[in-house]
């Protein structure tokens, strides 16, 4: 969400950075079956797990940015973890780790199209 992929293969502007119910409304108004990727779509785009940034192709996904403190997208999958607030997971693409947050603090979205979100 904020970019766009222009006809020269560049991402253009930048990211939003929205909580996970704004991200869910804005995967909604997008239409045409886009959604929140889980948290294994991420991490299907990791390429190097563990090494210094970024972790995705650079060729594929162009002028992917430090948001401050590393690069952190929303997924849309639940922490399972002993907490008494609810979470979700998010994967950091500075280093290709899966952490959780809190779901009002703003994060990157990536939205994803089709598959059933396995």
């Amino acid at each position: 969400m904020g970019t766009t992929l222009t006809t020269s293969g560049q991402c253009q502007g930048v990211p939003a950075l929205l909580s996970l119910p704004d991200a869910g409304k804005a995967a909604a108004s997008a239409g045409q079956g886009w959604r929140l990727p889980t948290a294994q779509e991420l991490l299907t785009l990791v390429t190097a797990p563990g090494c210094p940034a970024p972790t995705l192709d650079a060729a594929v996904f162009p002028g992917l940015a430090d948001l401050g403190d590393g690069i952190p997208y929303w997924s849309d999958t639940p922490a399972d973890l002993p907490v008494p607030m609810r979470m979700h997971y998010y994967v950091d693409f500075a280093d290709g780790r899966v952490d959780a947050h809190t779901l009002g603090f703003p994060l990157a979205v990536r939205l994803v199209r089709g598959g059933a979100g396995q």
